[in-house]
This record gives structure tokens, C-alpha cells and sequence, in this order.
């Protein structure tokens, strides 16, 4: 509660509705009628292309016999926006979503 900041009260017998648009951070608390907010630290996982081969396929779907999307060059940064099973599927640089094989991938993770 030390970094929390007060923001407000709710009225008794008053129905409230909080909502927290895409890219707002906070965490919002109600105690006894006083609303506050919480800075929420986030955790971002970023991948960098390391493979023997100097490159890696971005596949369609998590699956090694799946449609090939890209080459990806070993060096290149990959946002990691899910993991499933042995793959995580990322966002490139460039916009293109797609899957790669956890190996392939040096993982990173960064807090905000």
C-alpha cells in the first residue's frame, strides 16, 4: 500500500463500474470505500534468433510441418507474445506473427 495512490471514495448504496483501457498499467483497490490506484510492473519476454544455421523459419502455427512464413536471420530481436508447448509463438519487427521452435530463440526478459 506504500506506492498506492489515493484517487477517490465510493459512496455507500452507489454501484460503480471501474474499467482499465488496453495500455493502462494500474491495479485499482477499494478500501473501505477509498479507491487507489497500483503501479503494476510488467514483464516482457523478448527472444534473439541464435541457430547454427544462421537462420530460423517463422512457421504458421506451432508445428515443424507447418507453412513456412519467413526466414528469420540469427541477430533479429522477437517479442514473445505466448509460449505453447516447445514453441513460442512472436511478433517481429516487421509485424508478422508466427511461431519458432524454443531452442532457436536466446530468451530475455524485461521488466517495466
Amino acid at each position: 500500500m506504500k506506492n498506492w495512490q489515493y484517487i477517490g471514495t465510493i459512496l455507500t448504496g452507489v454501484a460503480a463500474l471501474i474499467t482499465a483501457g488496453v495500455g493502462v498499467y494500474e491495479k485499482l483497490h477499494v478500501l473501505q470505500k477509498e479507491i487507489y490506484k497500483e503501479p503494476i510492473k510488467l514483464k516482457k519476454e523478448y527472444g534473439v534468433v541464435e541457430d547454427k544455421d544462421g537462420w530460423v523459419y517463422l512457421r504458421e502455427s506451432p508445428d515443424i510441418n507447418s507453412a513456412t512464413l519467413a526466414k528469420i536471420l540469427n541477430d533479429t530481436n522477437l517479442e514473445i507474445v505466448e509460449k505453447r508447448g516447445n514453441w513460442f509463438k512472436v511478433y517481429t519487427e516487421s509485424g508478422r506473427t508466427g511461431y519458432i521452435y524454443k531452442d532457436r530463440l536466446k530468451i530475455f526478459t524485461y521488466e517495466q
